[in-house]
């Protein structure tokens, strides 16, 4: 059942509109579907590989932004019971650049608060709730205005949680390269490969561009939806 609606009353053309919409974003894709979709990473945007020299110049270009992409890498641990590694990267993305912050080259890398903890800037990405205890515990950063856009379709009735590739598929209509061997690569070394850079960013990048187009697409329904989702996509 539509949480916006009663069950006895009767449904307007704009109530059915959304709950069709909300059905087909809610729907799982099969790998077929979004393997026949054009490559998300055509989109020939900047990345800014961020160490201590450049760290202030990256800031103050993101503080002008109001929605900002947001993803954190770390080094993958193999056998069980093992301590995870501390976070390696955390990339930023605006609509036009995304900056992957190298964490052990930034001794001043605790400043990022100011744009985590920042109530005017929107911070969205994807299965956050590991991120966000990253942040919390080994940068003692009290992250605010963070958007986990997995929230926007459990809220619309999605009943399994929503990938990346599933996100980008919905929202742009099309195909984000993902892979185990890369998202379990080692972020640590430095230099990054080439692949591991565009992989990363593109994290970043796809997060704010679907959270974006997720807004435009539900904005016309704005009246029928529940104030919890009315918070999330930050009308």
């Amino acid at each position: 059942m539509n949480p916006t609606t009663h069950p006895a009353e009767k449904k307007t053309p704009r109530q059915r509109e959304f709950e069709a919409l909300a059905a087909q974003l809610c729907a799982q894709l099969t790998k077929e579907e979004i393997a026949a979709l054009p490559p998300y990473e055509d989109h020939d945007r900047e990345v800014v590989l961020v160490k201590e020299k450049n760290f202030s110049a990256a800031l103050k270009k993101l503080k002008k932004a109001t929605f900002l992409g947001f993803d954190m890498e770390a080094k993958p641990t193999f056998i069980k019971g093992q301590k995870e590694h501390k976070a390696s990267l955390i990339q930023i993305a605006t609509s036009r650049q995304c900056f992957i912050f190298f964490v052990s080259a930034i001794p001043q890398i605790g400043e990022l608060r100011s744009i985590m903890e920042d109530e005017n800037i929107v911070k969205m990405g994807i299965g956050l709730s590991k991120d966000r205890q990253r942040l919390r515990e080994e940068f003692g950063m009290d992250t605010r205005n963070l958007v986990d856009v997995s929230d926007v379709f459990a809220l619309l009735g999605r009943k399994n949680n929503i990938g990346s590739k599933q996100l980008v598929a919905h929202c742009l209509g099309r195909n984000l390269r993902k892979s185990k061997n890369m998202s379990r690569s080692n972020w640590a070394m430095y230099p990054l490969k080439s692949s591991q850079i565009s992989y990363a960013a593109d994290d970043a990048f796809s997060s704010l561009d679907a959270y974006m187009e997720l807004r435009k697409m539900l904005r016309p329904y704005k009246r029928l939806l529940a104030p919890a989702l009315l918070k999330l996509l930050r009308y």
